[in-house]
């Protein structure tokens, strides 16, 4: 038999300077995909940001985006549940208080007391605490607020210095004016404390002292954004007025089903106000900035 022919291997030509010693040419880059300009450049600009701390400004409609939904944000639905809780107990402690007296069983009633007290002074530190909360994180241009009340009772007790230290101011105010009104209606002295009241609170805070009820910056605000204290003091006086409104229709009837449900009312009340006075204590800041 006849031996089968070899196949001779194929010539390779050999390298040359700069070549592949094996032949082999490494492959083609892939393009890449463009990348649109403005979508890096937006990129870009939120890493700086996240970089050095800076918040993003509210919504441009200050006081409709991102307020009358706060209170059921995801950080602040604990503290508003919570707020709403401790208010109701206080008010049905006082409603099982008086009833108690009228049902004859006034040593009951004597003996709950510093229960009743102790209930109520918590709940309103915590309110207190959480509506300071709102207002500076509001304030800074924070949309949700991540600094709720915590530490000791001690804190939450001191903070009550600054909401009652100037609903006191603001109720001397409206003494005042009823004196100088003789006395002729309630109306006068109410409508005075509730417009000063906020003025009051907002300059204690400014200058970190509840001496501090008149303060330059904020009375510079009733110039600057009259617009919006007109629209803190509208909101504030719809609200209140609609929660008044239920409380004459059902306190009669059901008493304290009333007061268990003002509960989580006035908890909503008091979270959308002090959210409203932090968006016009930012946007202050933001106009005397521009102007000077």
């Amino acid at each position: 038999m006849t031996e089968p022919k070899r196949k001779v291997p194929p010539k390779i030509a050999p390298p040359k300077d700069g070549d592949d010693m094996y032949g082999i040419g490494a492959p083609a880059a892939a393009p890449l995909p463009e990348v649109d300009r403005g979508i890096e450049e937006l990129l870009r600009r939120q890493k700086l940001r996240l970089e050095s701390g800076e918040k993003p400004p509210p919504p441009p409609a200050h006081f409709l985006a991102g307020v009358f939904r706060f209170p059921w944000y995801l950080p602040s639905l604990g503290p508003w549940v919570l707020s709403s809780i401790g208010l109701a107990l206080s008010l049905m402690g006082v409603m099982l208080a008086v009833w108690l007296v009228d049902s004859g069983l006034t040593m009951a009633a004597y003996a709950m007391r510093f229960s009743i007290c102790w209930v109520i002074a918590f709940s309103l530190a915590y309110v207190s605490r959480c509506v300071l909360a709102i207002i500076e994180g509001t304030a800074a241009g924070n949309d949700a607020i991540a600094e709720w009340p915590e530490g000791d009772w001690r804190e939450l007790l001191l903070s009550l210095v600054y909401p009652v230290g100037t609903l006191v101011f603001a109720c001397l105010v409206g003494w005042a004016v009823d004196l100088l009104t003789l006395r002729q209606s309630w109306a006068a002295p109410l409508a005075a404390g509730f417009l000063v009241y906020p003025v009051f609170l907002l300059s204690a805070i400014e200058s970190g002292s509840v001496l501090g009820i008149i303060s330059r910056p904020i009375l510079r605000t009733c110039l600057d954004v009259w617009w919006g204290w007109l629209i803190v003091y509208a909101l504030s006086a719809a609200m209140i007025a609609g929660w008044l409104a239920c409380v004459t229709a059902f306190f009669p009837h059901e008493p304290f089903f009333t007061a268990g449900v003002s509960g989580p009312i006035l908890a909503t009340i008091l979270f959308l106000y002090a959210r409203l006075l932090g968006r016009l204590a930012w946007w202050g800041q933001k106009v005397a900035a521009d102007r000077d």
